[in-house]
């Protein structure tokens, strides 16, 4: 019920202050959104970066309907799930397909520029066109779809987090849920900074970034990891092979 979720909501809150340091692990997987928005005062030690109320269950209510089109607790467990099988690596991985079939993955890049131009004045890809040249390069460097797994699964975990706050779920489902989706992060990677830069080549690939200017978005997001890894106290001080387990 709406009761015994605020409830738990409010008890998660009580032990914020000493969240466990596999909740800490969790926070850090989506930390540089957190910190994206530091502006709003939130908190990567604090879970989804925010102080539990009844004002922020709104906002997080009102977010994930405006972004995800998700609408109460089954839309939300739904959308991780498709997430998690799916993502980002999908469009990836149909991008890459249409250009083999189009047989200029293996081109030069003066052949592949003037091919991709050509159909995009002939209106035959989408409009996000640089994704394209993405997955060019990606592909160049023997990258598959699975390279921006990360990308996908950190947002799962920032999504239970906001789960959580909105109370989509309790804090134990939430965090029960985190665990499992951390341990299959914590097995693909080898350390922040390899999960960083998987993270990072699926934000540039959803923003189909050239990431060419100063206020590129993906440049702006990965300052934000750089402004965490400076701090003393960071998300990226733990361990990433810490033993993650049941804690809460």
């Amino acid at each position: 019920s709406w009761a015994a979720a605020s409830e738990e909501r409010i008890r998660g809150e009580k032990e914020k202050d000493s969240l466990p340091e596999t909740v800490l692990w969790f926070n850090a997987t989506y930390a540089p959104l957190t910190q994206s928005n530091k502006s709003f005062g939130t908190n990567w030690k604090l879970v989804g970066g925010m102080e539990v109320s009844d004002y922020n269950a709104d906002f997080c209510r009102q977010t994930l309907e405006r972004d995800w089109e998700i609408t109460d607790a089954a839309s939300a467990l739904e959308t991780v799930e498709s997430l998690k099988e799916k993502g980002h690596r999908e469009k990836l991985r149909q991008c890459m397909e249409e250009l083999e079939k189009r047989e200029i993955l293996d081109v030069d890049e003066q052949t592949f520029a003037d091919t991709v131009h050509g159909l995009i004045e002939a209106g035959e890809i989408e409009d996000n066109a640089f994704r394209y040249v993405i997955v060019y390069f990606l592909h160049q460097d023997g990258l598959d779809a699975d390279c921006i797994a990360a990308w996908d699964l950190c947002r799962v975990n920032q999504l239970y987090a906001d789960f959580y706050i909105c109370g989509y779920m309790t804090y134990e489902e939430a965090m029960d849920a985190s665990l499992e989706n951390s341990l299959i992060l914590q097995g693909m990677y080898s350390s922040w900074e390899e999960m960083v830069n998987s993270y990072m080549l699926g934000y540039q690939f959803w923003k189909g970034d050239p990431v060419l200017t100063e206020d590129s978005p993906t440049k702006k997001r990965y300052q934000c990891y750089l402004e965490l890894l400076e701090l003393e106290d960071g998300p990226y001080t733990l361990d990433w092979n810490m033993d993650l387990g049941k804690s809460w």
